[in-house]
This record gives C-alpha cells, structure tokens and sequence, in this order.
C-alpha cells in the first residue's frame, strides 16, 4: 500500500531517540488498549485515560475524511478530548475499536489493522478496518496518530443503516 509506506517513512524520520522495539510495541498496545477497551463501549472515562497519554503541544492528530476537522496539530489535551467528545461522544455512539493483526515497529513508530465498530441504531451497526500509525515519544506518550480507513465503505454502511430506519416492517 503506497500511502501506508509514504506515511510510515514520514513518521519514522520525525522520530527522535530510538526506543527498543518491544518498548515501542507496549506502549503502543497500552495506549490503544486505554482509549478502546476489550469487552466494552468506549466511556468518557476511557477517553479522560487515553488523553492523559498524549503528549500535549509538539503533537499531530489526523483520522479519516468525513470527520468533522479531522487533522488536529499542536493541540492541547482538553482541546483533543473536546475533539472526541464533540465526533465520537461516547453518550451519543455506541463504539469500539479492536486491534485485529500483527503491531508493526519501525523506530518510534507502530502500525496495525484495527476495526471500527458502532452501533447505529439498534438494528445496524458499521464495522470497517483501518491502519492506525503511532509515534511514541521517548516518555512513552502519542506524538501523531494517524488513522486510515476506507471513508467509502463506511459511507454505504451508514446508509444502509439510514435506509433500514425509513422502510417499513411488516409482520410475519
């Protein structure tokens, strides 16, 4: 996948000290695992968690198009965590997020295939894969994240959801 190795190789020579990539790994593991629990939907505490793991400042953010101000960069943590709640507010969507490969290092960063999965309503749900990209710092925080998913395929997901909403059922 071309952009997946030109975002690789921008991350990777941003990079500062080398963590060993076991270390990288971990954190990487944990961080996401904070933020997007198994078992569960994510919470607003969930997100309190994981916004205490980015590092605030020196920092990029980016997620899929057709994500309201979906690049994010020199933000603070409370300016992430409205970012969050004001997309993807854990009152309002029912979500989660589940590692579903192997977590690639290369330097300070990771990368894996995840899944995204929300319920739309309480028959229909969206699930698409992504590739996220983490840069770790030397103190184990997120410095850039970067989310890549296929924004067309979730598209015709949500809409069958919307159409399944306005057509009548009829018994059986």
């Amino acid at each position: 996948m071309k952009v997946t190795s030109l975002v690789l190789a921008a991350l990777v020579g941003a990079a500062q000290a080398v963590l060993p990539p076991a270390e990288v790994r971990s954190y990487c593991v944990d961080i996401f695992r904070t933020a997007f629990p198994h078992q569960h939907w994510v919470t607003r505490g969930d997100l309190e968690q994981f916004i205490r793991k980015v590092n605030p400042g020196d920092n990029y953010f980016s997620c899929p198009e057709g994500v309201e101000d979906n690049t994010l960069t020199n933000f603070s943590q409370l300016e992430l965590f409205e970012w969050f709640n004001h997309n993807f507010d854990p009152d309002m969507l029912k979500y989660s997020e589940t590692i579903v490969g192997d977590v690639s290092v290369s330097g300070n960063v990771c990368s894996f295939e995840k899944t995204f999965t929300a319920l739309m309503s309480e028959d229909c749900y969206v699930s698409v894969m992504s590739r996220l990209f983490m840069e770790i710092t030397d103190d184990g925080m997120v410095k850039r994240w970067v989310d890549h998913f296929d924004g067309e395929e979730l598209g015709r997901q949500m809409t069958v959801c919307s159409l399944g909403r306005h057509i009548p059922r009829t018994e059986l």
